[in-house]
């Protein structure tokens, strides 16, 4: 995945963690045991606790292409459309630096760490993060990008 693909994804995801951080975004042991400690569950506390996250984010029907959307789905240890790894990607203020986020997030989050979330079905990588196809802005839906 090239960098500014990566750092596409991952603005567009610390917009989506943006939305889910009013609840406190959080994460869990993965979904499949096949991903073992490389992956993450990603959840919400509107629905859940760490010990039991309730719903995360799933890959709708555990397809690995752009665009398939992502939702919330009931947790399970056999789903690997729950299966993500992360990796920090900078700061916020990075991404402004890069004009790849407004002057309105940058005041705010400056500071904090960007990350990407990867779809890693059963632990393997598949080149797909969750972003957005278009400028982000509020109730954006995610969906898996390249």
């Amino acid at each position: 995945m090239s960098i500014k693909s990566k750092i596409f994804a991952a603005a567009a995801t610390l917009t989506m963690v943006g939305g889910l951080g009013a609840a406190g975004t959080l994460t869990a042991n993965a979904a499949t045991p096949s991903c073992g400690h490389h992956c993450i569950d990603i959840f919400s506390r509107q629905f859940g606790t760490h010990k039991h996250p309730a719903f995360v984010l799933d890959v709708f029907q555990q397809k690995a292409k752009a665009g398939q959307p992502i939702i919330l789905w009931q947790t399970s240890n056999h789903d690997p459309g729950e299966d993500f790894t992360v990796s920090r990607q900078g700061t916020v203020g990075d991404f402004f630096a890069a004009g790849l986020v407004s002057s309105a997030l940058n005041l705010h989050y400056s500071k904090f760490e960007a990350y990407e979330f990867e779809y890693a079905p059963n632990g393997v990588e598949s080149g797909y993060c969750v972003g957005v196809g278009t400028t982000a802005a509020t109730g954006t839906p995610v969906a898996l990008e390249p």
